[in-house]
């Protein structure tokens, strides 16, 4: 029988209204790093869910744990709300000093999976993004629409700001305070499926080799900060909305 002791803690609305938590020192090169751990930081039912303590009392791994890490870092941020902390430094292959990407970071543990020339595929997703496929080397007329067969709670849109080369892709793009999904689903008509932008991850930057990572977030409060390493800062809803923004985190 399937354990779901766990579920209580999972709530989408913050559980309590919580201290802005601390910046994060840049390690060297390490925004890419700092701005992914904001973002999780302020996810309403990751933080519920550690600050239950549910996951210390149930883990079994004696070894590196994610969840155990994240609840470490979290927990810590808290705790040390108006001064800047050493981030958890999570994933071997990605090296102090070198510049990362930060979308690459948020996924590094989740298994690609094999691309396959059916017309119809169903995979499991963690974030939407829109990528180009080429199938065969012959050019001919095509198209490709990507839908969404079942919503998720916690939705992560990736917008694919570097071409081929490494290079910038600086379009402004438009995002909404709240988005509704349900057009944009396998089954396009229906009750909506409405959410609400709570982080907006930022590259400034010319390329993927360079450049520098920051986030904004909104917080228990219900108002938005700017978390740009060991500086955190007070933002206004109208400078959010209108950022070169990379990636998107909306939640229910």
């Amino acid at each position: 029988m399937k354990d779901h002791s766990s579920a209580k803690y999972l709530s989408l609305s913050w559980d309590q209204v919580l201290p802005v938590g601390a910046g994060l020192w840049n390690m060297g090169n390490t925004c890419f790093m700092n701005s992914v751990l904001q973002c999780l930081s302020y996810t309403a039912p990751l933080v519920n869910y550690t600050l239950s303590g549910e996951h210390v009392r149930t883990c079994s791994r004696y070894r590196f744990c994610m969840s155990c890490t994240l609840q470490n870092h979290i927990t810590e941020t808290i705790n040390n709300s108006g001064t800047a902390i050493v981030p958890a430094l999570i994933g071997e292959q990605f090296c102090l000093g070198q510049q990362e990407d930060a979308h690459e970071f948020l996924r590094y543990t989740v298994h690609c999976l094999n691309c396959k020339a059916d017309s119809d595929t169903f995979e499991p997703f963690m974030d939407v993004a829109l990528d180009i496929t080429v199938t065969c080397m012959e050019t001919s007329p095509a198209s490709k629409k990507l839908t969404i067969h079942h919503s998720s709670n916690v939705l992560t849109i990736c917008l694919k700001r570097f071409n081929y080369y490494g290079q910038k892709i600086s379009t402004l793009v438009k995002y909404p305070k709240r988005l509704d999904i349900r057009p944009f689903m396998s089954e396009s008509e229906g009750e909506s499926q409405v959410y609400e932008l709570y982080a907006v991850l930022v590259h400034a930057g010319y390329s993927s080799n360079c450049g520098h990572y920051y986030c904004y977030v909104k917080a228990s409060d219900r108002n938005w900060y700017k978390m740009d390493d060991e500086q955190v800062s007070v933002a206004d809803e109208r400078s959010v909305l209108n950022q070169q923004a990379y990636m998107l985190f909306y939640i229910r």
